[in-house]
């Protein structure tokens, strides 16, 4: 089948789960089969796609903004990072052995050695300009600026389109659920 009729028949899906009713066995069928479809398909492709769900309104604005989002970052996690990220990665983990702390292990933020506090917040920073760049490099420099500028905005948006698409999660160890902040 040719995969503009594949992406097609995405579009359908996510039509349909936005008519379903949340939590129903609808919803989670027609959520399980588009996460299964988006593996079949370049990410670049889907990006396409769920901007033109934006740009069109075939979505909320919510939801639109976490396809969108969400495409890019697993993007980003499935390259391999830049080497300067990556040597900031290992000189922490260098850190951390030197301190006697295992593969598996870390510090926590604001609990570890000067240094350590320091390479991680450059790492941090680093991670964030080269998220900023991919964005920008597909066109979506607004998004970019958005995390530059208002990074609590940022994560509202982007929370409140999972909420929509993967209703509430529990928090850990509570037996409640995790509702979006929506002002």
């Amino acid at each position: 089948m040719d995969e503009g009729l594949n992406l097609l028949r995405v579009l359908a899906q996510l039509e349909a789960m936005t008519r379903a009713q949340r939590g129903t066995l609808a919803h989670y069928a027609l959520l399980d089969e588009l996460v299964n479809a988006e593996l079949k398909y370049d990410r670049t492709a889907l990006l396409q796609l769920y901007r033109s769900f934006r740009r069109r309104r075939q979505v909320s604005e919510e939801v639109g903004f976490f396809l969108v989002v969400g495409t890019v970052t697993q993007m980003i996690d499935d390259a391999p990072d830049p080497p300067h990220i990556r040597a900031l990665a290992e000189h922490a983990k260098d850190i951390e052995r030197a301190h006697g702390l295992g593969d598996e292990e870390s510090f926590r933020v604001g609990h570890g050695p000067p240094e350590w506090e320091r390479v991680c917040q450059r790492y941090s920073d680093a991670r964030s300009e080269h998220t900023q760049q991919v964005f920008r490099r597909h066109g979506l420099g607004w998004i970019a600026d958005l995390i530059r500028d208002d990074e609590p905005e940022y994560d509202r948006i982007y929370e409140i389109g999972r909420f929509i698409v993967y209703g509430p999660v529990p928090l850990l160890g509570t037996g409640e659920a995790d509702f979006p902040e929506l002002s």
